[in-house]
């Protein structure tokens, strides 16, 4: 993880403050007005803060012209790497799809807070219309429904075909905060954002190193000690990745796509009454990741996702049986997880979907594996420690268990 910002953060009440990327970050009205005058020449009337996200703070503000505009403060945890990743993957779509994808437009943005004149790295940008479909998909008509899959599907084929040669996060490679110098030859494919390491060139080294980094947190986190039993037998898990015998060459042999990273309801904009996606919003986690990954982290609103209770049954393991009132919800998301999907190879016959990908369950396995080994919402210092935690962290230890003795470790 990326070391935090130079503030004074606020005392934690909660553990889910403690865990909080915002905590002690605020936009006042001076502060936007700064901001504005800055990059647009702009003062500002008023600023409303936006309830809404865990990994930045988003405030609205209202400009002298009457417009609205989006500052967005990157969270503690992080310096420069991804306010310049969101910057970064917004201007390769947008230049890549000019008018195809519904994306907000950059109107600056500071990486360093040496230079910033808010003392916090920040972007603006200008605000889209529209409803945060998560809001707004239950009161949905299906045929609206079907006609927003219809677009998410349209904007997943796009992204999608857009292949690179390494996997990490993208980045500036320009130290200038001048919006003329970010365009495509100025962006590239770095470390990956919260892993301070990368790029790589195949999915070994991804997998590999990324576990390795995720262990040495896990040295430094009292609560999740437990899982120091299973190190011995993760080692060689790696070992014998590294070897090659767990995973074949077709296995390997994944592409590597723009990776959206939060690919979910929350973070599309629609108009609530004709279904037409306006919006697709948070590329802070975006870059060149192997296919599966957005399989991974997004798409769980419609059931798209190859999840981590997808992976347990895969193993003929569950955690928690489902109520009547679960069953009927997923039944609902098979059937508009198969609409989409179907939609997908319309607008991208070449497009992988899960079941498309060779070892995306395998992959699938350790993704989750590698995830559980010190989760990150387990691993602030709280006192006491919420009740919740230990059923989690029993999950997590479980889940690793269950992973090492399927792969025969």
């Amino acid at each position: 993880m990326q070391s935090s910002m130079c503030i004074i953060p606020e005392m934690a009440e909660t553990a889910e403050d403690a865990a909080s990327p915002t905590l002690g970050l605020s936009v006042s009205l001076e502060d936007a007005s700064k901001v504005l005058q800055k990059h647009l020449g702009l003062k500002c009337t008023s600023v409303t803060p936006i309830e809404r996200g865990f990994n930045n703070l988003t405030t609205v503000a209202i400009a002298e012209d009457r417009n609205e505009y989006i500052i967005r403060l990157s969270g503690r945890f992080w310096t420069r790497i991804k306010t310049e990743g969101e910057v970064a993957a917004i201007v390769l779509l947008r230049e890549k799809f000019p008018s195809a994808l519904p994306l907000p437009k950059i109107l600056g943005f500071c990486s360093q807070r040496e230079f910033s004149v808010i003392g916090y790295e920040y972007i603006l940008m200008e605000r889209l219309k529209g409803k945060p479909l998560d809001e707004v998909w239950a009161s949905l008509e299906i045929s609206i429904q079907h006609h927003v899959l219809d677009q998410i599907a349209s904007i997943v084929a796009k992204i999608k075909s857009m292949e690179y040669t390494k996997i990490g996060s993208f980045c500036l490679n320009s130290n200038y905060e001048d919006l003329s110098m970010v365009s495509t030859p100025y962006i590239d494919i770095g470390e990956i954002v919260g892993q301070n390491a990368g790029p790589f060139n195949d999915y070994i080294s991804y997998y590999v190193k990324t576990c390795e980094v995720e262990i040495e947190v896990l040295k430094t986190c009292d609560f999740m000690q437990p899982m120091l039993e299973y190190l011995p037998r993760i080692r060689k898990l790696l070992q014998a990745l590294t070897d090659g015998t767990v995973l074949s060459k077709d296995e390997i042999k994944v592409p590597f796509v723009f990776h959206h990273g939060d690919f979910e309801f929350r973070n599309i904009l629609v108009n609530d009454k004709s279904g037409d996606v306006t919006g697709l919003l948070d590329f802070e986690f975006s870059g060149s990741l192997p296919a599966d990954n957005d399989w991974f982290d997004g798409f769980s609103d419609f059931g798209a996702n190859t999840s981590q209770d997808t992976v347990l049954l895969a193993m003929g393991r569950q955690f928690d049986k489902s109520s009547s009132c679960e069953e009927t919800e997923k039944e609902e998301k098979d059937n508009h997880c198969k609409y989409f999907l179907s939609r997908c190879k319309v607008f991208h016959k070449s497009l992988l979907t899960p079941s498309e990908l060779p070892g995306h369950m395998k992959r699938a396995k350790l993704f989750y594996l590698m995830s559980n080994i010190c989760p990150w919402f387990l691993r602030a210092d709280i006192k006491p420690v919420p009740s919740d935690w230990i059923h989690e962290r029993c999950k997590a230890v479980q889940f690793v268990d269950f992973v090492l003795t399927d792969f025969n470790f």
